[in-house]
């Protein structure tokens, strides 16, 4: 079903740079996906395995050591 919208002209300027070759439909559809990951705590699933070639101990080494160099950040609660 097709549905006709009205929209600003600088807001049709800005998802004409967006659309990329695609269809207006497309671009306005993955601004909308965009949106809805944010501020859903199950978004952060898809940087699962970011780290995967990282060792932890030596991460968890380079995290000690850098609030080593910060005390007044390590000590304050968040």
């Amino acid at each position: 079903m097709v549905k006709i919208i009205s929209i600003s002209d600088d807001t049709y300027q800005e998802l004409t740079k967006r659309k990329a070759g695609r269809s207006f439909s497309e671009t306005i559809r993955e601004l909308l996906q965009k949106e809805e990951v944010k501020g859903d705590p199950k978004a952060v699933s898809r940087f699962w395995g970011t780290f995967r070639d990282l060792d932890a101990v030596s991460l968890k080494k380079e995290i000690g050591e850098g609030r080593t160099r910060s005390p007044s950040r390590s000590t304050r609660r968040l």
